[in-house]
């Protein structure tokens, strides 16, 4: 059942994003479904979303947070090469 109400949440959420409301611009609004994801289970599309956010949002050391913990959960070492060559002021 839970499952279930995460597969709402995402089709709600990618609806949102695709019909340009609320903040996408922001790229906090990745966070959410990246979240719900993540949750359900689903660490690849939850990757996916928190890159799109940091992506928007460069700067946000919560969101490169996020995807370290993520890669950690996934069993990867953290590829902050990869996440500062998204950011090259990091570097």
């Amino acid at each position: 059942m839970v499952k279930r109400e995460f597969d709402k949440a995402i089709v709600g959420l990618t609806e949102i994003i695709q019909e340009g409301k609320n903040w996408p611009e922001t790229g906090k609004i990745y966070l959410l479904p990246g979240s719900a994801y993540e949750q359900k289970g689903d660490l690849t599309m939850a990757e996916t979303n928190y890159r799109k956010a940091l992506e928007l949002r460069p700067d946000d050391e919560h969101i490169r947070e996020i995807l370290v913990l993520l890669q950690a959960k996934q069993r990867k070492a953290p590829d902050t090469e990869k996440i500062n060559t998204e950011n090259p002021e990091q570097q």
